[in-house]
This record gives C-alpha cells, structure tokens and sequence, in this order.
C-alpha cells in the first residue's frame, strides 16, 4: 500500500496497490501549495523533523523492532543478514541534522542558507536556491540508501516529493518514513507539512499511471537510480513530458582498485576484501576489477593472500548459496581456465568467491581480449579480476580497454577508483584517471564510505532538487558603459 497521511485512492494492479491516477492528478496540483508550506517554515525546521526520523529508527534498530525486515531485504537480495544490518545502520546517517548541513552547505552555491533567504557572494551580488517541485524518485534495489537519500534530500530542500523504491526494499523504506504521521498528530513543528508533501509508493514496471505521470505531469525533476533497460525507457518517456522536467540519472557503475607491488602490506589485501564482500559488489562504488602494477609471480602472490583474507572476512557474511548456483560458479571457473587466467576459489559453499589473474592486453581492442561475458558483471558476486601491469605505461591502454569492455556490459563507467599505490605514481594516477572520467578517488577498503559533503557520480545532490536565482542589488551598467556607442 502506498504510504501518505492522508487515504491514498488506490487501483489493484497485478496484487499492487497503486494510487489511482485521479488521486494523483489532484494530489499533484496541490504541490505549489504543499512547496509554500514547506519553504515558509523555513530549511532548519525541515531538517529538524529529519532528524528526529532519524533517532526513532536507531532506536527501532537498537530494540530490534526491524529485525523482520532485515529477514526480508536479506532474503529479496541475497545479502547476509549482517551486510543488510549495516545497509540499515547508515540510514539514521542519511537522516542526520548536521550530514545534512554538511551536504546542503557543501553542495549549494552559497550554503544552506541560501535556501532561505539571499546571500551575498560579491558585492551587493546575491544567490538565492530554491527547490524544484514536485520530485519523482525511481529508485533500485542494491541498497536502501539510494531511496532514502535523494528523498531526504528533495524534502529538505522543500521539494513535493513522490518515491518509488525498489520492491525489494520497499517495506524497510515505508517503515522509515511511517512516524511523520505521528510526529505530526503529535503537533511537532513542520512534521505535518513534511508528511503531506512526502508520497511513498510502488508502481509495476509497466503501470500505466507511472506512465501518465511521466509523459504529461508538471514534474520539475525526475531522478532515476539503475541501469537498462529501464534507464531509457525512464528517459525517452521524460522526454516528451511537455512541462519538460529535470532528469537525473545515477546509472550503473562500478568500482576499480589499483595497487602497486611496492605498497603492498598485511592490511592491503584485508581491505580489498572488505570491499569486495561488503554488498557483494553490487553498489557502483564496489571494485570488479584490479589492477596489480608489478609482476606476474608477486600478483600469484598477493591473489593467495587475497583469499585468505576474502576467506575470513567473507564467512562473517554468509550467503546461502543453490545448488544451481555452485554449478554456475564451477562453469565460471573452467571458462576461465581455459582463457588463460590462474584461478584461485572458495571452497565454502557460504562464502563463494572467485580470483581471476591474468596480464594486461597491449590493445586496447577488447574483442581481441575480454573475459566470457556469459555471466554479467552485475551477476558476478565477490568476483576479483586482476590484471597485473609489468610497467607504468600500460596503464592508459589498460584503462580504455576496461572502458570498453564495461560497455560491452551495460555499465556506463568506473565511479571509483580505490587506491593503495606509492606515493610518486598517486598524482600521475589521479591525473590519468580524470581523464577516463572517474568520479571518486579514495584509499582501499573504503569503496562504500561516503562524507556529507561527497558529490554523488559529479554533482552534489541538492543541485538535483534546486535551482539557483540570480539578484543583483546595484546598477553595474557603468562598469561597461565604455565598450557601447549609444549615439544619445
């Protein structure tokens, strides 16, 4: 059932409670009101109400309240009970007052008081941001947080904001958002206006309101978290919305790792493992692939120490594994034996993991060189490829070659890149891996760690939900009078 304070009027599709189109019509039209309301008690009041969502769900966690839904998601995803438990940890952080003063002050021209009234940048030279209104948020599955987030977000800012997470996670994100309605019958200042300007529902893949709202509602922003086929369905229906909405896409991404033989120490393989564990891989930040700069038999090496360390810290994260899963693994790992990569693999049916190593081509034409793609890269769970560089200058055609490969699979790039290199290769890195468009650079073993004042994929989220006005409190016509002939 969708989740609104007031009686949503719903239609049963295929066992889905959807709002009927009607009901959402009228609810739309009420936005410019809702978004007044919202501005007028101001941008700390908002975050307020937020953070006291925040505190009831850390205490539902610490009480063991949401433990059924931890069963759930766990199950819906395939993830561990424990990696699930930590995914539901980080949402009081998305919640957090002062995360998000950090996130708003960072990521607005001005900070986060510019959404209250103007501030000036230069000389009598203002800026005031304002929320785009009403937000429609299509959310995924991988984790809670790309449906928390961007809605906290749009909310804060003083966006109307509509959220469809993903049904895997849709139970969990309903839990967290319930108590405004009880913050608001308890007259908590601004819960009300939150909670009337916050629907959360889900819609069938090929709903035919979800389609109506897409092609035809006043939308001022639409931002969609996944890969295809529905990142372009999303779109070219966006597109021919006459009121020609904002569109935000977080595409499908994946993470990279670079080590060198030099840097190498105990820890190194540790917090590779971490990050190859934590989400199975399946968040845009998670490292698929590694690249190992020194030599083919201290790569061998490094690999053993690797499984070990994905051995430990792997069985602290059980899955529960098919039996026509283990047969999938076991076809994987003959097909790349046969392409020529030394394997190494679990041996514990509750922890499956796979270490593929194998030198760089010197072409940066994948079809010459690329691994069976039979298995998808979204599909590959605790799956390390290692590609091992004898020198430094392999490394650009290396870098377009994944490129290449990445698209070949349906991701658009690497997000980040992970790092645990020496200290005169780090600059020349950073510089070659903004060239091939990496939007995060960070130590190894903290793919998945985010600050408040991070971008997401470029750009900081409130920009998502925002837009920037323009004042100007002085005539400056005389500083360019000069370069016009008038003839008065």
């Amino acid at each position: 059932m969708p989740l609104y304070i007031d009686k949503v009027e719903t239609i049963n599709i295929k066992g889905v409670e959807e709002p009927s189109l009607e009901w959402l019509n009228k609810f739309i039209l009420k936005c410019r009101d809702l978004t007044d309301s919202l501005i007028q008690i101001g941008f700390e009041k908002r975050l307020k109400v937020l953070d006291e969502l925040g505190k009831i769900w850390t205490e539902k966690l610490h009480e063991g309240k949401v433990n059924h839904l931890i069963e759930v998601v766990a199950k819906n995803t395939g993830y561990s009970v424990r990696n699930v438990e930590l995914d539901l940890a980080f949402i009081s952080e998305v919640l957090s007052r002062n995360n998000l003063i950090k996130l708003f002050d960072n990521g607005l021209v001005g900070g986060y008081k510019t959404l209250d009234f103007p501030v000036e940048l230069n000389d009598r030279e203002m800026v005031l941001n304002r929320p785009l209104s009403p937000n429609l948020i299509i959310a995924t599955g991988n984790s809670v947080v790309p449906s928390i987030l961007p809605a906290v977000v749009s909310l804060a800012s003083g966006g109307v904001t509509i959220l469809k997470p993903s049904i895997v996670n849709y139970s969990v994100v309903v839990d967290v958002f319930t108590p405004l309605k009880d913050l608001a019958e308890s007259m908590v200042e601004g819960a009300s206006e939150i909670a009337r300007s916050l629907l959360v529902t889900y819609f069938l893949h090929d709903s035919k309101v979800l389609d109506n709202i897409l092609l035809s509602a006043p939308l001022a922003a639409v931002n969609y978290w996944g890969g295809e086929p529905g990142r372009s369905t999303i779109v070219e229906k966006v597109l021919r919305n006459p009121y020609k909405p904002r569109i935000v896409i977080n595409g499908p991404l994946t993470g990279l790792a670079i080590v060198d033989e030099d840097s190498i120490n105990a820890d190194t393989p540790v917090k590779l493992a971490r990050d190859v564990v934590l989400y199975d891989q399946q968040l845009c930040s998670s490292p698929t692939y590694v690249l190992y700069i020194g030599s083919m038999s201290a790569a061998a090496d490094f690999a053993k120490k690797l499984g070990e360390a994905l051995d430990k810290i792997g069985s602290t994260f059980p899955r529960k594994f098919t039996e026509h899963g283990s047969y999938t693994l076991l076809l994987m790992r003959k097909k790349l034996e046969i392409e020529g990569y030394t394997v190494f693999n679990s041996q514990n049916l509750e922890n499956p993991w796979i270490i593929a190593v194998r030198g760089s081509p010197h072409t940066k034409d994948v079809r010459k060189y690329k691994i069976d793609t039979a298995i998808p890269l979204h599909q590959r769970k605790r799956f390390v490829e290692i590609r091992v560089l004898d020198k430094d200058e392999l490394l650009p055609v290396t870098l377009d070659g994944l490129l290449q490969e990445l698209s070949y699979q349906g991701v658009d790039k690497f997000q980040t890149a992970l790092l645990a290199v020496s200290e005169s290769r780090k600059s020349k890195l950073i510089n070659l891996l903004a060239r091939i468009g990496v939007y995060r650079i960070v130590p190894l073993g903290e793919s998945f760690l985010r600050t408040p004042i991070e971008p997401y994929d470029g750009e900081f989220i409130p920009k998502y939900f925002t837009y920037t006005i323009y004042v100007r409190d002085c005539e400056r016509f005389g500083d360019v009078a000069k370069y016009f002939r008038w003839g008065i």
